[in-house]
């Protein structure tokens, strides 16, 4: 099982084979299709923070890992309806047009002070493994206020057994690791829960986010 863990700056920084004796169960997706995406408009004054700890990892985008006290929380407040809230596993999307580079959102959100969002969820799935009995073959990394952990490659081992008798929805790059056997919220103690299960070759359950 391979892990590496990059530092990024707060704000952006924020297996079933063919033999029968590998037998990895389920899969289950949360819905059929992605969330579409919505939109929050927030204004603040400019340099006021949003107080929202959020990754960046993937390039991309930006997942929510913590909202804390500040204007997502008081724009939360004021909207009735809860699925419209930006949540903690939420991504962003696109900040006043700009979307496709994590570093260009992260510039919007800090020097502007009118803010109109596009929000999405992940589409959400588990998998277990009755019986961990060998390295996993994930690559991953998290960001030091992060909340799950990245999928940077997908070696041979048991996952990478798994995604090939479960096409089209095996694991794979830019998914993110977001529970291991129930536990979830701190990047270190999901990789310590996958070592361990593969050491004392364990039952693993993974839920996995997709953006």
């Amino acid at each position: 099982m391979l892990y590496t863990s990059r530092d990024d700056e707060k704000a952006s920084s924020a297996a079933a084979s063919t033999s029968p004796s590998r037998s990895l169960a389920t899969t289950a997706w949360s819905g059929a299709v992605p969330n579409p995406e919505f939109t929050c408009c927030i204004d603040r004054a400019v340099g006021t923070s949003l107080g929202l700890n959020l990754d960046a990892l993937d390039g991309t985008l930006l997942i929510i890992s913590a909202v804390k006290a500040g204007p997502v929380r008081n724009y939360n407040e004021t909207v009735e309806d809860e699925e419209y809230h930006m949540l903690p596993g939420d991504s962003i999307v696109s900040v006043n047009g700009e979307r496709g580079n994590s570093q260009a959102l992260l510039e919007r959100l800090k020097l502007d002070a009118a803010l109109e969002l596009s929000i999405k969820r992940p589409k959400t799935f588990g998998i277990v493994i009755p019986r961990a009995y060998g390295p996993l073959g994930l690559q991953v990394e998290h960001a030091p206020h992060g909340s799950s952990l990245l999928v940077n490659m997908v070696n041979p081992g048991l996952i990478k057994d798994w995604n090939l008798s479960h096409r089209g929805t095996g694991i794979k790059k830019r998914d993110r690791v977001v529970a291991v056997n129930g536990s979830r919220g701190n990047p270190a103690e999901l990789m310590a829960k996958m070592k361990q299960a593969v050491v004392a070759s364990d039952r693993l359950e993974l839920e996995i986010s997709r953006y």
